[in-house]
């Protein structure tokens, strides 16, 4: 079993940071919100793109799957009572020759084995689809 170690420490009214290994992410604590920085659900939301990107960096060589690149839209609805994230979309973008078959292999394989994909749909409703190309 994998286990991962991360520490978050308040800096003042206005911001916390996280850190992990030799990275750091600022956090968005204050009540009024921050700019420069992600908020909770707005970090749930870029994790969530990571482990889709991780996800196609892993799974494209066993597969043999050739693109140029990637980019990922994530957008969450959250609910007042109980607060909690109700439905996130999502659209994954691959800039491929590959055929259509293989694109839908691509999104079965990060819907099948993604870690945070897999814990995040078990606790929302979470939809989305892979295209062809790259964002305009």
């Amino acid at each position: 079993m994998l286990e991962y170690d991360v520490f978050a420490q308040r800096l003042s009214a206005h911001g916390s940071v996280a850190t992990t290994k030799c990275a750091e992410v600022a956090l968005d604590t204050n009540l009024d919100g921050r700019e420069d920085a992600f908020n909770p659900a707005e970090l749930l939301l870029a994790v969530l793109s990571a482990c889709m990107l991780k996800g196609i960096e892993r799974v494209t060589p066993i597969l043999k799957f050739e693109f140029r690149g990637v980019a990922v839209r994530i957008h969450g609805w959250r609910q007042e009572a109980p607060p909690k994230m109700a439905r996130i979309e999502y659209t994954v973008w691959v800039d491929c020759d590959e055929s259509d078959r293989r694109l839908e292999l691509l999104h079965e394989n990060l819907k099948k084995y993604g870690t945070v994909f897999n814990t995040v749909a078990a606790g929302c409703e979470l939809t989305g689809t892979l295209r062809r190309g790259l964002p305009d």
